[in-house]
């Protein structure tokens, strides 16, 4: 018995298989056969195995009644229909949300503006120290160990207001920013409807 292969591409696994937005391998595995059987079987020069041929047969059942169950659903759902004290309070929740993610950054860039100048300075005290230090001109007894003691703070406390945190802190006011937009977009369409 020959197998022939179907010319129409409209017909035949290949479409199934593409109707169903499967790979080859992803269906091959769901009909639990190589993929080169499959492929084989898409070219017309191989059929498929019974066991294969039967999933297959309930996989494009359950294709058709997913298909009808779309055609039969118009419209939205009667729960999906909003009336204007919703709509108006879904858009109050969206001002809500904005507000608040505008005032959390506002109380980050205020901390960022803080670290910032904690940070300059930090580096123009180590400036100080250091110039200290390499002069050497120590008139008291431990004053040595007091600079040393003192960058040491300094040092510290540049750590945890460096670079890295300042950016950190940046990309966390940016993140809110972009969801207060977010939220501003939202409420604006809301009120649109």
């Amino acid at each position: 018995m020959r197998y022939t292969r179907n010319k129409n591409q409209n017909e035949g696994l290949g479409a199934i298989r593409r109707k169903l937005a499967l790979t080859q391998q992803e269906l091959a595995e769901i009909l639990l056969i190589k993929r080169s059987s499959l492929v084989m079987n898409e070219h017309g020069k191989r059929p498929l195995p019974g066991t294969a041929l039967l999933k297959l047969a309930l996989l494009e059942i359950k294709l058709a009644k997913t298909l009808e169950h779309q055609r039969n659903i118009s419209g939205p759902h009667p729960a999906e229909k909003l009336d204007d004290r919703s709509l108006s309070a879904a858009a109050n929740k969206s001002m809500q949300k904005e507000n608040k993610c505008w005032a959390r950054a506002d109380k980050l860039m205020a901390k960022l503006s803080a670290l910032t100048n904690t940070y300059n300075r930090t580096r123009h005290w180590l400036h100080i120290i250091d110039q200290s230090l390499e002069q050497g001109k120590f008139t008291l007894e431990n004053e040595e160990q007091w600079w040393k003691t003192q960058k040491a703070i300094a040092l510290a406390k540049l750590a945890s207001c460096d670079t890295p945190v300042q950016k950190l802190l940046k990309n966390n006011i940016d993140l809110l920013i972009g969801e207060a937009q977010l939220n501003k977009t939202a409420r604006l369409q809301l009120a649109s409807r």
